[in-house]
């Protein structure tokens, strides 16, 4: 799986060096975002910040840092350094919010659009297309029922 998410930061947390901003970061992501997906799994996690790397082993941490470990500790993972220059694809979508704002309203058209689909099994005894969706074409459309079939 490869997932992106994102958040805001507290007024607090704008306080934080840069290093404990990504292992806040970290621990936000596997803990509370992606945790029904993560847990008893085994999983990689890659970083550009390479300090990230030792924060498992052999770094020196405050209260809150070791907090966050035990929080980590439940999990089955890795985490590997990937320079900024070979991790352009997670840099792209940190750094353009106008683009998952495209998304994110995409996902909001398509569960509204999912809304108004008949029940599957009438889609199946019936050899019609789906009727009126905006910007498919037919052929769109019938690789959208093919596909939910």
């Amino acid at each position: 799986m490869i997932a992106y998410a994102s958040r805001g930061l507290s007024k607090a947390e704008k306080n934080y060096l840069a290093h404990k901003q990504e292992f806040l970061a970290l621990k936000w992501a596997v803990t509370e975002k992606f945790h029904d997906y993560l847990y008893g799994h085994k999983f990689t996690v890659y970083t550009d910040n390479n300090p990230l790397t030792y924060v498992l082993s052999s770094a020196k941490l405050d209260a809150t840092g070791h907090r966050w470990i035990a929080a980590l500790s439940s999990y089955d993972f890795n985490i590997q350094y990937r320079p900024g220059r070979n991790n352009a694809d997670a840099d792209q979508l940190s750094r353009l919010p106008e683009i998952t704002n495209i998304a994110e309203a995409s996902v909001k058209a398509i569960c509204n659009f999912q809304q108004t689909i008949p029940h599957v099994e009438s889609l199946a005894n019936s050899s019609q297309i789906i009727g009126d969706l905006p910007d498919f074409n037919k052929a769109q459309r019938v690789n959208i029922r093919d596909a939910q079939m």
